[in-house]
């Protein structure tokens, strides 16, 4: 079931509503991440995987009496032991909101997994026939800023935002959040993880690229 309740786009000044349902989001208590509560809720509901999910779960409320009690000094990396009665998320280890990706300081920059890893990759566009460069990133990009300019992104779609003075596209996995960045114009690109085809609908004519 793929994982709707975060935005591609996690910028504070447009960033009030969920994409799908259209309910205000909430953020987490610590690095401002967005997310829908009631989208959360569903994700949970029906998903038989969370695995791919790195999340702290912490609680606001010592008496719920929907589950065993808990102290408020509670923390549960299972996003299953959220409540949407007496929950907060902390935080979510994965996505990525303040810092556009920079090569130079990723140590110091990217709050994700240690072990966590990636890699450039050069492949055939599907639409040019030359060689372009895709960086595989193992966290979900919710930055706003182009990576090589600093341009305000455009969302495109749930799961795509691009630099229209770059030609740069940006492509998540909403399975796996994870994130692709596409130096040039391309159909598709796949995510390292699960394999899936990620699409990009791209239209060219004449001298002009455009993402529909």
């Amino acid at each position: 079931m793929p994982i709707m309740f975060i935005p591609f786009i996690n910028e504070e000044e447009t960033c009030y509503y969920c994409y799908y349902c259209k309910r205000k989001y909430s953020q987490t208590l610590l690095f401002e991440q967005k997310y829908c509560k009631y989208c959360l809720f569903i994700y949970i509901k029906y998903s038989e995987n969370n695995y791919n999910i790195d999340v702290c779960v912490s609680t606001k409320n010592t008496q719920c009496d929907k589950h065993e009690p808990r102290t408020l000094g509670f923390c549960a990396e299972n996003i299953q032991e959220w409540c949407s009665y007496c929950s907060e998320i902390s935080f979510f280890r994965q996505i990525v909101t303040k810092y556009k990706f920079d090569i130079m300081n990723y140590d110091q920059k990217i709050i994700i997994n240690d072990h966590s890893q990636f890699f450039f990759e050069s492949l055939e566009s599907s639409l040019i026939k030359k060689p372009i460069a895709i960086l595989y990133l193992p966290w979900w990009d919710a930055y706003y800023q182009c990576l090589a300019c600093n341009s305000q992104l455009e969302l495109k779609s749930n799961c795509q935002k691009w630099c229209s003075n770059c030609f740069i596209i940006y492509t998540g996995c909403r399975y796996c959040l994870t994130t692709n960045i596409i130096f040039g114009i391309t159909s598709q690109s796949q995510c390292k993880k699960c394999k899936r085809l990620l699409f990009t609908n791209i239209s060219i004519s004449g001298n002009d690229t455009m993402i529909l």
